[in-house]
């Protein structure tokens, strides 16, 4: 699906970083290693935003050609530690929502996104899908599976019907579970 007046689409390199937090992820991005779950650390030098997903999983973004010396620098700053990088772009489609665009995920999003901290980001369920938020200045970033893009695509877009009163309420795409109830 093409952009919409809801989002825009963005091409971009993530990469997936599993390591444990040790010293030497302090040679990637100053304060990498002690970033808590949950939590952001934007690189200007790079142009780029380090998320921490999980006790041991970081995600790298960055602008297209950015990011080819990224696994010579991991490498280097690892040395014998046990750690792996994985370039993810195809798996994940990038999103950016801004202002009003944003309000569209509290109808299935079981975050309160406008109560979202400065600097967080993490992995969330919207509607049937799950996505990783990422808010900065007005608007949000948002990554969904890329085989499920188009899906969540459209649930945005039958979202925002619902919210001009003009539809009913999105439900999520056949086929896909529901999330359990209690």
């Amino acid at each position: 699906m093409a952009d919409s007046a809801l989002w825009q689409s963005y091409t971009g390199r993530l990469f997936c970083l599993r390591a444990r937090p040790q010293p030497w992820l302090d040679v990637l991005a100053p304060g990498l290693a002690l970033l808590p779950v949950a939590r952001c650390l934007r690189d200007p030098r790079q142009g780029a935003v380090w998320m921490r997903l999980g006790p041991d999983e970081w995600w790298y973004w960055t602008h297209p050609g950015a990011t080819e010396v990224l696994p010579g620098l991991v490498s280097e700053a690892a040395g014998a530690h046990h750690h792996a990088l994985v370039e993810i772009s195809d798996a994940h489609r990038a999103l950016r929502l801004e202002g009003a665009a944003c309000e569209l995920l509290t109808q299935g999003c079981e975050l309160d996104v406008a109560r979202l901290p400065s600097g967080f980001a993490g992995r969330t369920r919207c509607a049937a899908f799950t996505v990783v938020v990422c808010p900065e200045g007005r608007g949000l970033w948002l990554w969904a599976e890329a085989s499920w893009a188009e899906s969540f695509e459209r649930w945005l877009e039958r979202a925002a019907a619902v919210q001009r009163g003009g539809a009913p309420c999105p439900s999520p795409p056949a086929g896909l579970p529901l999330k359990p109830s209690g």
